[in-house]
């Protein structure tokens, strides 16, 4: 019927959100597993500082910026240059550069360079506050044309103090920031597509076979909707699917080689449509799991035997009756009257005619006067 073919096509979904979201999982362990070991969003951070001030070899106001005391107490090794400055990696290696760096550290060490000079081992001219007049004599003496250019802009739309000067540079540095995070952002797709595709083919976990057994096997369907009912967002996603996933038999594992070109061509594209599907995370297969779920319960339909409206009077009267044949004088008071009143009609009450009491007397007097009599 088409619900049963509803049913179980949703059921399908059902086990293959639940594979889903163990390969999802363990990309992304071993993607956070490469990340604690190269710092890469620490090398993206310092590359985008270095595009930031202009200085894409490190050599001048970057490693100044690094080399500051605000700065180089974020970190505990000298400053090297990481990566290229002229392309986005991969796997870069960030060494114990700082994966953070807070907007208002950054603009106070901008000033400070602007105001004071890039020589720390020097001591400063002057001990006295940075005004908006002293910085802007100091940025006319840098020898860095863009990094000037800023400076100037945020002078020009100062209003009060140095600290609206700080606020744009803040402001300047989050927007540059955001860049930074889609570098990182577009580099971990890339890399857990290939973590993905990795997995994917050693354990040849193609999607089309996976789909193929669990429509024709209601067994495994039915351990797969188990499984997904027992999967939560907020626990150990991996372990927990993967435990359960081992006792659905699902087709998992080279087993034997495709036999010809067209079966080759199907594995290889259930192939890569696994590969796609871990790739998006597990989120992701977490809502679209709630969503399949609550379509399935709309559907599903009720376990329990419904009854015809039409038939629940004559029944409800019929189960009176068997009440009152079994010595019960009267329904609880809980039936509704009209099923009362069916069950006493349906059985009523025998009655002794010579039996009858009567609360009301007629007096003699009022009785009609006796006529006739026996002659």
């Amino acid at each position: 019927s088409p619900h049963m073919f509803t049913s179980s096509v949703l059921d399908v979904a059902l086990g293959l959100v639940v594979v889903f979201i163990l390969l999802s999982s363990v990309c992304t362990a071993i993607r956070e597993g490469l990340e604690s070991v190269l710092k890469t969003r620490a090398a993206y951070l310092e590359r985008g500082i270095r595009e930031l001030l202009n200085d894409r070899e490190g050599a001048g106001t970057a490693r100044a910026f690094f080399e500051h005391p605000i700065i180089n107490g974020l970190f505990q090794d000298a400053y090297v240059q990481r990566g290229r400055a002229w392309m986005p990696w991969l796997f870069a290696y960030g060494g114990k550069m700082p994966s953070y760096i807070p907007a208002r550290d950054f603009a106070v060490t901008v000033i400070d360079l602007a105001a004071r000079g890039p020589d720390r081992d020097k001591p400063v001219a002057s001990t006295q506050p940075i005004t908006l007049d002293s910085l802007r004599r100091s940025v006319g003496k840098m020898q860095d044309p863009s990094l000037q250019r800023v400076l100037l802009s945020a002078l020009d739309s100062a209003e009060r103090d140095v600290r609206d000067v700080q606020r744009y540079l803040e402001a300047w540095f989050d927007g540059s920031m955001e860049r930074v995070s889609g570098w990182y952002k577009r580099s971990t797709q890339a890399i857990i597509f290939g973590i993905a595709a990795l997995v994917v083919c050693t354990l040849n976990v193609d999607a089309i076979a996976l789909a193929d057994s669990l429509y024709h096997d209601q067994a495994v369907r039915g351990a797969a909707v188990a499984a997904a009912a027992q999967l939560k967002p907020d626990g150990d996603d991996s372990q927990v699917a993967l435990r359960l996933l081992n006792g659905l038999h699902l087709p998992i594992g080279w087993r034997a080689p495709p036999a010809d070109h067209e079966a080759w061509l199907l594995k290889i594209l259930g192939l890569l449509l696994t590969t796609f599907g871990a790739t998006l995370g597990a989120p992701f297969w977490f809502d679209m799991l709630n969503k399949v779920t609550m379509i399935r319960g709309s559907l599903k339909p009720n376990d329990r035997p419904s009854m015809p409206m039409s038939d629940l009077p004559q029944t409800a009267a019929v189960a009176s009756t068997q009440l009152l044949a079994a010595g019960s004088s009267e329904l609880p008071a809980l039936a509704p009257a009209s099923l009362r009143a069916s069950a006493n009609d349906a059985n009523p009450p025998e009655t002794d005619s010579c039996a009858l009491n009567s609360e009301t007397i007629t007096p003699d007097e009022a009785l009609p006067p006796a006529t006739g009599g026996t002659h």
